[in-house]
């Protein structure tokens, strides 16, 4: 199969479990992740612009829900009654569902072992709970083959897929080597004359839930020269691409899609069909 076909196999999954209630964004891992604790613990998920609370129970307590295709979850901060970590292979199979008291929680970073799953303060749950009508598993499972299948590919190199496509667009694109030191968080890729380059993408096509003109691009504190803004349409293929200087960003802090427009000297390496990103 082609990568095109690929891709749009992808898309019209991620659209499907969009439809069942699974994935509300492209965030696919977490929002499987919260559908799969939002049944098993009859939670009701916050909107998805509350900062660090992702569900509550029927009485009112607050939850945060990390998941995970690793053997890690780290946190950023503790200011929930509990929290629900749930371990996924590549296939999206559930290895474990664990929820913790956050008066329990002592480290910021909890590693899949034998020691941390044995720990008296954890509640180790029984998947066979789980009360997920069959053809919405079988859709999951459905999702992470394709998922894995890009990986396999190479088409992506992560779960992040939107992130990875669009660095690999500009990548091609811009004749750019793409960053291989993770720990290295300030830029995402260098060209030949060993200037930086910081790629941010993000999923857009006329649609209700993707055409908004506020969505967020984080840089602050990012140290690359340039920005690359990536757009990718419904079949994830680069619908927009656009060049600018970092230093020439206004608000950083709060910087969105709109950047394309409002910068100065922007160069539009692919224009988008979409009116509003359109100059």
């Amino acid at each position: 199969m082609s990568n095109s076909l690929l891709l749009k196999e992808f898309a019209s999954q991620s659209d499907k479990l969009f439809n069942l209630g699974v994935l509300r964004s492209d965030s696919f891992t977490g929002d499987i992740g919260e559908f799969i604790a939002r049944k098993f613990y009859n939670l009701s998920l916050v909107d998805k612009s509350t900062k660090e609370i992702d569900a509550i129970d029927n009485s009112n307590r607050t939850y945060q829900i990390k998941s995970t295709t690793g053997s890690s979850i780290r946190l950023t901060n503790k200011s929930y009654d509990f929290l629900v970590c749930i371990y996924f292979d590549n296939l999206y199979n559930i290895k474990k569902i664990i929820k913790i008291a956050s008066k329990d929680i002592v480290n910021d970073k909890f590693s899949f072992n034998n020691k941390f799953l044995l720990n008296t303060l954890h509640v180790n749950e029984n998947r066979e709970n789980l009360s997920i009508k069959n053809d919405q598993m079988l859709e999951i499972k459905k999702f992470g083959k394709i998922y894995n299948k890009l990986i396999q590919e190479n088409i992506i190199k992560s779960k992040r897929v939107v992130g990875d496509l669009g660095e690999y667009y500009a990548a091609k694109q811009l004749n750019l080597t793409l960053n291989t030191n993770f720990s290295e968080k300030g830029y995402d890729a260098v060209d030949k004359n060993g200037e930086t380059y910081e790629i941010k993408t993000r999923r857009v096509y006329d649609s209700e839930r993707r055409k908004s003109n506020s969505r967020r691009i984080r840089i602050l504190g990012k140290t690359a020269k340039w920005l690359i803004v990536v757009t990718l349409d419904k079949s994830f293929k680069c619908s927009g691409m656009w060049k600018m200087l970092m230093k020439d960003v206004k608000n950083p802090k709060s910087a969105h899609l709109g950047v394309v427009k409002s910068t100065k000297d922007v160069e539009i390496i692919i224009n988008s069909k979409i009116e509003w990103l359109n100059n």
